[in-house]
């Protein structure tokens, strides 16, 4: 467990690294790539009920993403700190919804309107770092993990640059694995690849 603590570690301070040489424009056109990945798939396509973010800068971007879902009639949720939880949940967010800074800075909805993780049918995830069996580094808190740790039957699709995929993750029976990965070049597909193993 020390050595996957050590690994992730290392992986989270390579990949922090890299995103703090990005420049704006560069993020900005590489996440209109990884949109156009992600609306040619047809779970995209089928899904009702679609799980986002608000991104940070140097995360891929989803304002447009989060406008086509809306324009596509799709119900949208994000994360939000529900203090009674003392955790983070999904809630609804309507087209042009007033915003506030949340626990971590985020943008979230001023309004919540919770919805269970279960009930989505596709869910759009941010990440430090991928790689092509599914695996998914956060920073650390376990925020998304506990979100999605339920929601067995929805598909989890984690966005991020190119740079952000490496070999593998050292994943234990607390994280929860994406279905696919898509990228500014690429769409991972993890049942196309052999399962990565679990700590």
């Amino acid at each position: 467990m020390n050595d996957a603590i050590t690994m992730k570690s290392m992986i989270r301070e390579r990949i922090r690294k890299e995103r703090g040489k990005l420049k704006s424009d560069w993020v900005s056109q590489a996440s209109q790539r990884v949109h156009e990945h992600a609306f040619e798939l047809s779970e995209y396509g089928s899904a009702r009920a679609v799980g986002a973010y608000f991104a940070l800068p140097a995360e891929v971007q989803t304002a447009e993403l989060l406008e086509r879902c809306w324009r596509d009639g799709k119900e949208v949720c994000v994360p939000a700190f529900e203090p009674s939880r003392e955790a983070y949940i999904f809630t609804k967010a309507n087209a042009g919804c007033s915003l506030t800074k949340g626990e971590l800075g985020i943008s979230e909805p001023a309004a919540r309107s919770s919805v269970e993780a279960d009930t989505l049918h596709l869910v759009f995830v941010p990440g430090l770092a991928f790689d092509a069996y599914g695996g998914r580094l956060g920073h650390g808190a376990g925020h998304y993990d506990s979100m999605l740790r339920d929601a067995l039957d929805v598909f989890k699709i984690g966005l991020a640059f190119d740079f952000q995929i490496v070999d593998r993750i050292p994943m234990t029976s607390a994280d929860v694995r994406m279905n696919a990965i898509v990228t500014n070049t690429n769409v991972i597909r993890v049942d196309d690849n052999e399962n990565g193993s679990t700590l």
